[in-house]
């Protein structure tokens, strides 16, 4: 379902994300979903793995973030899409539907 790999400087172009300091950023890349991919209909190319962006802007420690998304309860986050990991031991990939 990965389109590519890109950059976490990429961030800086989601106009309601606000600018990260480069100093902040870790230095992994974001999965970001490729063109024409949809889930239940609706289109999701060019959004984020919700993973790899808690990664980058919340925790100081990447690996954290798996721990955080573990926690996020779908029903009480309409704004997320939830898709399948396509691996058996990880389930569902939040995506987040910035673009």
């Amino acid at each position: 379902m990965i389109g590519s790999y890109v950059p976490t400087s990429t961030l800086n172009q989601v106009p309601c994300l606000g600018k990260l300091e480069s100093a902040v950023i870790n230095p992994n890349k974001l999965r970001r979903l490729g063109p024409g991919q949809t889930e239940d209909g609706r289109d999701i190319g060019g959004f984020y793995v919700l993973l790899d962006v808690g990664g980058v802007w919340l925790f100081e420690e990447p690996k954290n973030a798996h721990k955080w998304t573990k926690q996020i309860d779908p029903t009480l986050a309409p704004s997320l899409i939830w898709i399948d990991s396509g691996k058996g031991n990880v389930g569902l990939n939040g995506v987040s539907v910035v673009s």
